[in-house]
């Protein structure tokens, strides 16, 4: 394989990947090319890759805090014991909640 190429000196260069090209990798230009065409898909990939891991953490942060902001409503529903809420301003809450709930269901 690559490794037991190169342990034998078959292989010059060190390449980020093995691979294989219909050219003589023993080249120096021909391996500057294939170097430089690996280290940039290399690098496009790691970003491409990081993008993706981005949203997904994005994405998730957004619902941690709805959720949380979903608790918190729901925990102030019907007011305190020291200040209980109306039944207008108790199903006004409600009313939020449910469509707050649906929201992210739908979502």
């Amino acid at each position: 394989a690559y490794q037991e190429d190169f342990i034998d000196d078959k292989e010059k260069y060190i390449l980020i990947a093995p691979s294989w090209v219909p050219f003589d990798r023993n080249n120096l230009i021909v391996y500057v090319g294939q170097f430089s065409y690996q280290a940039y898909t290399t690098i496009h990939t790691g970003i491409f890759m990081a993008t993706f891991d981005t949203c997904a953490v994005c994405i998730m942060v957004f619902f941690r805090g709805e959720f949380e902001l979903l608790r918190i409503d729901c925990q102030n529903l019907f007011g305190t014991v020291d200040a209980p809420a109306s039944k207008e301003n108790a199903r006004f809450e409600m009313t939020k909640c449910h469509k707050r709930c649906n929201d992210l269901i739908k979502y």
